[in-house]
């Protein structure tokens, strides 16, 4: 019964690994390029800056967001290009350091688990 149960989570671990990473996907070819101009910032969590953003005006669907990281070097005022998701425009990320798949450590953790959990059932458990 344990062989079983433990089967069954390690392929449910690989299964949502594998829907996460196609979230990342889908959400990577959403994405548009935009130049926007920075409104201020302020102190973030974890020693971060979040550098506002002044919005986005698309397909009569407004953008708002900001961009958050460590010593980006932008300035009030200065014109940055952007990228985002229109889905989540809150999230933007600089055009070049902008992140391919955001939640990759997500992905390998929960199917490394998954991997584990299978193999062990099969080598420990039969």
């Amino acid at each position: 019964m344990m062989f079983y149960f433990v089967i069954v989570s390690g392929v449910a671990f690989l299964l949502f690994s594998a829907a996460v990473l196609l979230s990342d996907m889908r959400g990577l070819g959403r994405r548009e390029r935009a130049v926007v101009t920075c409104e201020g910032y302020r102190p973030g969590s974890f020693g971060e800056t979040v550098y506002g953003m002044k919005p986005i005006v698309r397909n009569g669907k407004v953008a708002k967001g900001a961009v958050r990281g460590k010593s980006l070097g932008i300035r009030v005022g200065q014109e940055v290009e952007v990228v985002y998701d229109p889905k989540y425009p809150s999230r933007m990320y600089l055009a070049d350091r902008a992140r391919r798949a955001p939640t990759l450590a997500a992905v390998g953790f929960f199917g490394t688990v998954g991997i584990l959990e299978v193999a062990g059932a099969l080598f420990f458990l039969r």
